[in-house]
């Protein structure tokens, strides 16, 4: 499931802001009726306002399977700054970026908000911040669309530990799905900002 968006504001366009929460019960007993393994939202669960989230989650905890986040652009940008690193605590994730494995599945979840502009906070001497503004400007100068701030990337960190667990699915034998907001293809305003080092 993707892109929620709840906030407590005025429509925009063809989004309904406040309509998500009805949205969102309705996939939730989808989700229990097809009695599914496991259910993940893959980003932004909410629009904007680290608030959204306590209307947010006791819907989605109807769930009694094991389920799942992705951090979105708006999960991070979408709050004060001072409220960013408590994201992760208050979406009951263990880590911004980790894997799990059901029936034979590695099943990764990245980050895609790792290194930012926006995503990370603070700022000021954030070795994910520089190395954020840096790729920013690699994409740039290769004249690619998708140099917005509400975009990021994948640090080498990050990149690092991805490795590391795919030589471990492969290792054991074990096929692999990737979980991130942002998407590497086709070429997009949305993609992620290092989407050429998936290609």
């Amino acid at each position: 499931m993707a892109d929620v968006h709840y906030g407590d504001c005025p429509s925009v366009g063809s989004r309904y802001y406040r309509a998500s929460l009805r949205k969102l019960a309705e996939c939730v007993r989808e989700f229990k009726a097809k009695k599914v393994n496991f259910a993940i939202q893959v980003g932004d669960f909410i629009e904007k306002d680290f608030a959204a989230f306590d209307a947010v989650l006791p819907i989605w905890n109807r769930l009694a399977m094991p389920k799942y986040h992705v951090l979105g652009n708006h999960d991070l940008s979408g709050v004060q700054d001072q409220q960013k690193n408590a994201v992760v605590a208050k979406l009951g994730m263990k880590s911004r970026y980790y894997s799990f494995k059901v029936n034979g599945w590695r099943f990764i979840v990245l980050d895609g908000n790792d290194v930012s502009v926006l995503g990370v906070f603070p700022r000021e001497g954030n070795p994910r911040y520089e190395e954020g503004l840096a790729m920013q400007k690699r994409v740039a100068k290769m004249n690619k669309p998708n140099t917005p701030d509400w975009n990021g990337g994948i640090g080498s960190e990050h990149m690092a530990w991805l490795k590391t667990e795919l030589q471990k699915a492969s290792g054991a034998g074990e096929k692999v799905i990737l979980f991130c907001h942002f998407p590497v293809f086709p070429p997009n305003v949305h993609n992620l900002w290092n989407d050429y080092g998936f290609l």
